[in-house]
């Protein structure tokens, strides 16, 4: 992982929705060179982006539920999110087969 990509994920670790300016920030970076980080970050499933509701053709990113430390390759990562998300959906099947008893 790149110094830029850790402290970005770092920026990200509060959970909350921020703006390319508050992760830069927090990030010590330019603006810029974290702009296209979060775009690549948004590709690989690790970062989620959504509209800013404040400004007009603004986004806001929060860091995914995808692990993204050293080690952890991106195949493992994906795995484990489709897992989760099959793991949740049985849940939820079953718990509506159970309340149909």
């Amino acid at each position: 992982m790149s110094k830029l990509q850790i402290a970005v994920i770092e920026a990200l670790e509060s959970g909350e929705w921020m703006t390319v300016a508050e992760i830069a920030a927090g990030s010590g970076f330019k603006k810029s060179s974290v702009s296209v980080k979060l775009t690549w970050l948004c590709g690989k499933g690790l970062v989620f982006k959504k509209d800013d509701p404040t400004r007009i053709n603004g986004s806001m990113f929060k860091k995914g539920n995808t692990q993204c430390e050293f080690g952890v390759s991106e195949r493992m990562s994906e795995f484990q999110r489709l897992i989760g998300t099959v793991r949740a959906a049985n849940a939820t099947e079953r718990q509506h087969n159970l309340s149909h008893l």
